[in-house]
């Protein structure tokens, strides 16, 4: 019976995948990178759609729901630096097992990412390191991986629910000096140690329905509600304190140019030689009217119309 199971998926057309696709605008782009994802009709994509959205196309929607392995998951108002960015990824990866469609590898996107190759040489990627975790992780008390700002302390100390505090600057520099002030210093629940990195990622079945599952832990939950930035720590710590933490592989397979302020930089043509990496399957930031070409520089290499 292993040695079947082996050989189903030695076929990169039976080795199905999944997408968790985030979005919020730019409906142009979203289409054509839906589009790509699902043109197997064996791998599925998730959209979530940030119910803060104004002007959504809603004809483009509907033709990306008319694919039978396209689905949306329920909407969740998202905001900089806030769990409802986590609550999103997590509303994708319900549905996603809702679905019952069959998947071995989760990547989360953004909407205004794009593949660097095929999705056929990522599957060739993920069978050859079948069982890896690609998330971007760093141990919190051991490495810093930010530009500036806060870092232990996002986790340390104790922040509001009101997502208002987390994305006005001044708001988060004024809890966190009366979390100074009255010496919070917090820990995650059951001693779990605290890993940071980037939002995106590409994880097994076996890492998604242990997310799912985990995050039905209210006390887990509840911690990073009143946490600042958790979408680049809840998956990461809790990834890496499971049996998967010796699975974990650091790269998360993006390409992403970062600035000196630490935000990722809208990506051109001229970026062309530097994410076509052998190790980068993804591009964020790409935008549908800005990009001069690269989007369709990357569908000629990859054969796509």
């Amino acid at each position: 019976m292993v040695d079947i199971i082996k050989l189903k998926y030695n076929s990169l057309c039976e080795m199905p995948l999944a997408f968790i696709v985030l979005a919020h605008d730019d409906w142009n782009h979203l289409k054509k990178l839906v589009q790509v994802l699902s043109a197997n009709e064996s791998d599925t994509v998730i959209v979530h759609i940030d119910k803060r959205a104004r002007q959504i196309d809603c004809e483009r929607i509907n033709d990306l729901l008319s694919n039978k392995n396209v689905f949306l998951c329920k909407r969740q108002s998202c905001h900089w630096g806030d769990f409802s960015l986590v609550s999103a990824t997590l509303n994708g990866i319900q549905t996603l097992i809702h679905t019952g469609r069959e998947f071995q590898y989760t990547s989360l996107v953004s909407g205004h990412d794009y593949p660097t190759q095929s999705i056929d040489n990522l599957k060739q990627y993920l069978l050859q390191n079948q069982g890896k975790e690609f998330i971007e992780s760093y141990e919190m008390s051991k490495e810093n991986w930010t530009v500036d700002g806060l870092y232990e302390n996002r986790y340390r100390y104790y922040f509001t629910k009101f997502s208002i505090v987390k994305s006005k600057h001044k708001l988060t520099m004024i809890a966190a000096k009366l979390n100074s002030l009255f010496k919070i210093n917090r820990s995650i629940p059951y001693g779990l140690k605290a890993y940071s990195g980037s939002q995106w990622w590409t994880i097994t079945k076996k890492a998604v329905y242990l997310l799912n599952r985990r995050a039905n832990e209210k006390s887990i939950t509840r911690f990073f509600e009143t946490t600042l930035i958790p979408d680049e720590m809840f998956f990461q710590t809790l990834i890496n304190n499971s049996e998967l933490a010796d699975k974990v592989v650091r790269n998360n397979l993006r390409y992403i140019s970062w600035n000196k302020m630490g935000r990722p930089r809208w990506l051109t043509n001229e970026s062309f030689d530097d994410l076509r990496n052998p190790m980068h399957f993804f591009a964020r930031k790409i935008a549908s009217d800005n990009n001069k070409g690269l989007v369709k520089r990357l569908d000629d290499i990859m054969g796509y119309r």
